[in-house]
């Protein structure tokens, strides 16, 4: 594949960076460089911001009617489902997962743009009735310019599950993807224009956190943040945007998600389900059940099964449409190598996986056999860190009640999972999970239609569904005397 050369996006113009410097961006399954890339300094932000408030304020925006901002989101949605192929290619090739799991990660891609096209025209407000004949109003106005932090583990779903309902609403859209995987954005970002977005209205820049991340988040010129992250980068996004008083609309931090089985639950379907997405983008979700709670006595029932899982997971280049490809860079799977130490010096036992594969072809990517520890307990690191990584815990319990109180023994609170035969159970129980999306009996359940976010240090706010673009909107009241 031919070496690609990627500019940000500013004012419907690919550009280089002003003072021409640039980064590299490297394949995760064979370490080969897929492209070069513009790297954002203060002056290209600076573009970035004039570009999207200019915009924010233009007649071909500020006056377009809403239904033509979905029209407009519904053609990008027919122009990313058309290039679907070639954008899960590049998104494969950047990030490491399997081509099939990149080309549906650019189809749901354009889903979100259909669904929220569908609620451009839907932002409407309420009358007000007052004592004594007065009259007032409320009516939905877009927040302004909004900036994008996007992660590396869904590049695409994540800059369009926040962009698609930004515009929707009337905001205008400054995306910064992570520097492993910043361009298969710029692509979208052309297809933006080419579906009839104004010029400045949807820019992406490319570049570091540490720089053109943090110049965007602290510029006193944007309305709002929205940010996809770990909780660390999240405590500086807040303090960053505190000084200029810029709020942060959605803030998803880590998860460390619990699949507790009850006493009644299908503990067989429960560890299958556990395993098999464990392996789903090499562990590296938020969401991810990372921990595994069931009754002792179901323990070898269970670990019978997410050996066999584990034991034939096909591990390639994502092209070579793999089960399970590479973490998204070396670091990362040193990161994880680290926690798994930790994990064994702390007294778990590892019952299989954790290693670097001696495979010829494997041997130049971050590639890493899923793991499985028994003997955990709440206490230790493997418990209570997000890994993000393909590393499973399993702890076990005596009663219900202690297994509920192993789920909610974490700062975190993004996703969960639940299994009984009971439905008066499923209800109650699920209700006293600290998190704020439980599946019941499945696993994953996650829709683009249902608002997804985090409580604790998962962050706030929701992403999906009509509250996410409800946040992209201020509400203005109107009061008029009528005597």
């Amino acid at each position: 594949m031919t070496k690609l050369i990627k500019g940000h996006w500013i004012n419907g113009k690919e550009q280089a960076s002003i003072t021409g410097d640039t980064f590299d961006v490297f394949d995760p399954g064979n370490g080969d460089l897929v492209g070069i890339a513009a790297r954002a300094k203060k002056a290209d932000v600076e573009a970035a911001i004039k570009s999207s408030n200019k915009a924010f304020t233009s007649d071909e925006w500020a006056n377009a009617n809403a239904y033509m901002r979905g029209r407009w989101l519904n053609n990008l949605a027919r122009l990313i489902e058309r290039d679907k192929d070639e954008l899960g290619q590049l998104l494969a090739l950047e990030n490491g997962k399997p081509l099939g799991d990149a080309i549906g990660e650019i189809v749901v891609a354009a889903r979100y743009c259909e669904f929220f096209a569908g609620w451009a025209d839907k932002l409407d407000g309420r009358e007000i009735p007052l004592p004594d004949g007065d009259f007032a109003v409320t009516r939905k106005e877009p927040i302004g310019v909004i900036a994008h932090i996007i992660p590396w583990n869904y590049p695409i779903d994540i800059l369009l599950r926040g962009a698609a309902p930004c515009l929707a609403a009337g905001c205008t859209v400054i995306a910064k993807p992570a520097r492993d995987t910043p361009l298969v954005s710029v692509e979208i970002a052309k297809l933006a224009t080419e579906a009839g977005f104004p010029d400045g209205v949807f820019n992406v820049i490319l570049g570091y956190g540490s720089e053109a991340g943090n110049e965007l988040i602290g510029s006193p010129d944007i309305d709002g943040v929205v940010f996809c992250g770990s909780a660390n980068v999240g405590i500086q996004v807040l303090k960053t945007a505190a000084e200029n008083i810029t709020p942060v609309l959605s803030l998803e931090l880590g998860g460390k998600a619990p699949c507790l089985v009850l006493n009644d639950g299908d503990v067989e379907r429960a560890a299958n389900g556990v395993a098999n997405g464990m392996l789903h983008n090499t562990g590296q979700s938020c969401g991810c059940r990372s921990r595994l709670i069931i009754p002792e006595a179901t323990l070898p029932k269970a670990l019978d099964i997410i050996k066999g899982v584990f034991t034939n997971v096909k591990l390639g280049h994502s092209l070579s449409e793999p089960r399970m490809g590479p973490l998204v860079n070396m670091s990362q799977r040193n990161a994880i190598l680290e926690a798994i130490e930790i994990g064994k010096k702390e007294g778990a036992h590892l019952e299989f996986g954790g290693d670097i594969p001696q495979d010829e072809e494997l041997a130049r990517g971050s590639f890493i056999t899923p793991a499985v520890f028994t003997g955990v307990n709440s206490s230790m690191y493997i418990a209570q860190e997000e890994i993000f990584g393909p590393v499973l815990s399993i702890l076990t319990y005596k009663d219900d009640e202690e297994g509920l109180a192993l789920a909610n023994d974490s700062v975190y609170g993004l996703s969960a999972e639940l299994w009984t035969s009971d439905p008066g159970r499923a209800i109650a129980y699920s209700r006293r999970i600290n998190s704020s999306h439980v599946t019941i009996n499945g696993s994953g359940g996650f829709g683009l239609e249902v608002p997804f976010g985090g409580v604790g240090k998962s962050g706030f706010g929701r992403e999906g569904g009509i509250e996410s673009l409800e946040a992209y909107s201020r509400v203005k009241s109107l009061f008029m005397r009528t005597r």
